[in-house]
């Protein structure tokens, strides 16, 4: 069986995030390794490696936030803005957050409609604590209306296993 329908989910189940050579902290942060695999033409890392980086991350963190309803949602990346600020020429660090009030917003509307997005931010820092990429990953995440209906479960139950289980992070 799938680990994000048993709700568990850790950075070596991504088989492209394994590629990249992303890794998790026993805090639950993800880096990148400043590597000759993710330089660019300038010996910096490539855009397109912090951006995965921090992509991962904030779909990470959203399943790290919500462990109740990771089982029974398929939550899928709608959108996303990135700017990178600085080159990046050390390791990398991604530091989610998702503020409080699109928390409450998210339950809310996926309890009444099935359906929801959320914003995830996210912040890459090198080694020295410099930014290098800021983004915002808007996530549209969807009850799995075949294994509510199998396990008769409501969103409404849903919702409360979160409100009792969250641990929403503020930015």
């Amino acid at each position: 069986m799938n680990l994000l329908l048993k709700g568990q989910l850790a950075i070596g189940d991504i088989p492209f995030a394994v590629q990249a050579g992303l890794r998790q902290r026993a805090d639950g942060l993800l880096e990148l390794p400043f590597c000759p695999q993710v330089h660019n033409h300038l010996q910096t890392v490539h855009a397109s490696a912090q951006f995965t980086l921090a992509e991962t991350a904030s779909g990470m963190f959203l399943h790290q936030q919500f462990p109740a309803l990771a089982p029974h949602v398929l939550p899928v990346l709608r959108s996303s803005e990135t700017t990178f600020r600085k080159p990046a020429t050390s390791g990398l660090t991604a530091y989610p957050s998702i503020r409080e009030a699109d928390i409450s917003t998210f339950e809310t509307t996926l309890h009444r409609k099935g359906f929801a997005l959320i914003k995830v931010s996210v912040t890459v820092k090198n080694e020295e604590g410099a930014a290098t990429l800021t983004g915002r990953f808007i996530w549209f995440v969807q009850t799995r209306a075949e294994q509510l209906r199998t396990n008769n479960i409501s969103t409404n139950h849903l919702t409360q296993n979160v409100l009792n289980n969250s641990h929403g992070a503020s930015s």
